[in-house]
């Protein structure tokens, strides 16, 4: 958006006059970017509020790298701000920052705050059936996450310790990084059963020895005997010389039983440290099948948070906002974030279908050049002091640019937008007849089963009763996105609560997920 100061104005230009290039230029229209701060929802008008948490489930909205709403009710009634539940420590010391806007916006627009529970059951597919799912354990689900921090903590040592952050030249990704770590991890675990294993032949050596001293030491006892049996029978009285080697016979006999006694005792020791290494061998895998899908869901949250794919992410910057996250309690607005652009817009002339084509600026001033979007052939000329531009990165990126500055943006300015990156991040909405979910979760999740779809649908979020939002994945072709949104979506929610349907899509998409849901719903 372009929002020229006016001066002097030519061609129907008003005060306040505001430019906007037309909705097919701008990628943000239908995308989510990494920059962006706020992501309404236009037709339901609920908020999609999403806030960039390592180990939380992350909330529909705002990007990574953006502002979100937590904090506004901490900002708005001055008390001290409520951590959500998981959030992760950063490496570094966090500051507390309570300069979140919305805290004041909040109170001067009408906006329905209600606090978002953080509670995020997981549903997995059992194996008995198809179409049959079970929630994920809490012990299990705790386990993984738990594992899931330990990883992000070990890229970041590797980043910000060991300055692990090139690799054959290329800056290295969170998700290079994970996989080492992992690859790491299962090393290790075979390191660890090979230490085992050497620990249970070393103590089968030691049996083995210790049994072959006792079965010479048995046969010495035997002979032994045999012979202090013999000087036994020779019938009293004896002289000295046989007395004498009755008695040495006796002592050399009890020795050697109370040697054998202790090499038993041995035994017994070995035997049981053997059964107990035998009984609790090392897990033979870092991560068995099932904890890996669960882990791949925490890998999709985060790529979730962050707008796109782990390989597209900073190993030593993704975190950097880590900081300045404002605090207090994660926030939706239940009449939606429209009724804030609605109310700041209150006193400004708005030109609707009016595409910005070119902005001309000089040290005396600027110049506008727009066009009607419904009549090329009228162009619109706006002369003011100065241009407040906030096209969108989608937009500065693209190639022909959509909107030329003259004379041309800076090198440092277009090299900086030419290396920020942005994510896509679609959304859909399914309405029903009636809640079949659990209506006092705000948010539950759909474990994948392989690591390649572990973004696909994995995040349903309960708006109002009997609507589900989810974040279908945003990392495919547009025409596979929009058939599998429809496809999959009905599918998941299909074997999570068995044959429920939903009533009508939201209007965006709904003609063609209809379209695609009478076509594929035989295919259940």
């Amino acid at each position: 958006m372009l929002t020229a100061k006016k001066s002097e104005s030519d061609g129907g230009g008003e005060n306040g006059a505001e430019c906007q290039p037309p909705a097919s230029s701008c990628s943000s229209s239908s995308s989510s970017s990494s920059s962006s701060s706020i992501m309404a929802s236009p037709d339901t008008g609920a908020p999609l509020e999403r806030t960039p948490r390592k180990k939380e489930r992350a909330s529909p909205g705002a990007e990574h790298g953006g502002s979100s709403a937590p904090g506004i009710m901490a900002g708005a009634d001055g008390g001290q701000p409520e951590t959500p539940e998981g959030r992760r420590t950063s490496r570094r010391k966090r500051a507390k920052v309570r300069g979140n806007p919305m805290a004041v916006i909040s109170k001067q627009v009408n906006m329905e705050l209600a606090k978002i529970k953080q509670k995020c059951p997981l549903y997995e597919a059992n194996g008995q059936a198809l179409h049959f799912t079970s929630q994920v354990p809490k012990e299990k689900d705790e386990m993984v996450e738990q594992e899931f921090n330990r990883l992000l903590e070990a890229t970041s040592y590797l980043s910000h310790q060991l300055d692990f952050n090139v690799l054959n030249n290329k800056p290295v990704s969170l998700g290079q990084a994970l996989e080492v770590v992992i690859q790491l991890q299962e090393k290790h675990v075979k390191d660890e059963q090979i230490e085992h294993w050497k620990k249970i032949v070393k103590t089968q050596e030691e049996l083995k020895e210790l049994l072959n001293k006792m079965v010479n030491l048995k046969e010495k006892i035997k002979e032994l005997h045999q012979q202090y049996k013999e000087a036994s029978d020779v019938k009293p009285p004896r002289d000295i010389t046989a007395e004498f080697l009755v008695k040495s016979k006796h002592r050399d006999l009890t020795a050697l039983c109370k040697e054998y006694d202790q090499l038993s005792e041995a035994q017994g020791k070995l035997e049981e440290k053997l059964q107990e290494l035998e009984a609790n061998p090392p897990s033979d895998v870092y991560l068995s099948s099932r904890d890996r899908q669960i882990l791949d869901w925490h890998f999709a949250n985060l790529e979730f948070a962050n707008a796109t794919p782990l390989s597209t992410l900073s190993l030593k910057h993704w975190d950097q906002d880590d900081d300045f996250e404002f605090t207090g309690s994660h926030l939706t607005v239940r009449n939606g974030y429209s009724c804030v652009p609605v109310a700041l817009a209150e006193g400004l002339d708005i030109k609707l279908n009016t595409a910005v084509r070119q902005v001309r600026y000089t040290a005396s001033g600027c110049e506008v050049i727009a066009v009607n979007t419904r009549s090329t052939s009228q162009t619109f000329i706006y002369k003011c002091d100065a241009v407040l531009c906030t096209l969108p990165l989608g937009v500065l990126k693209q190639q022909p640019p959509a909107v030329q500055f003259v004379p041309p943006l800076p090198e440092w300015k277009t090299s900086a937008v030419q290396r920020m990156g942005f994510g896509n991040l679609n959304k859909v909405v399914l309405c029903f007849d009636r809640v079949f979910w659990d209506p006092t979760v705000n948010l539950f999740g759909h474990v994948g089963s392989t690591t390649a779809s572990r973004g696909e649908l994995f995040l349903f979020w309960n708006l109002y009763k009997g609507i589900l939002f989810s974040p279908p994945f945003g990392y495919l072709p547009v025409q596979t996105r929009v058939y599998l949104s429809a496809n999959n979506k009905k599918y998941i929610l299909f074997y999570l609560y068995a044959k429920k349907q939903p009533r009508y899509f939201w209007p965006w998409w709904q003609g063609k997920l209809q379209e695609l849901w009478k076509t594929s719903v035989t295919t259940l």
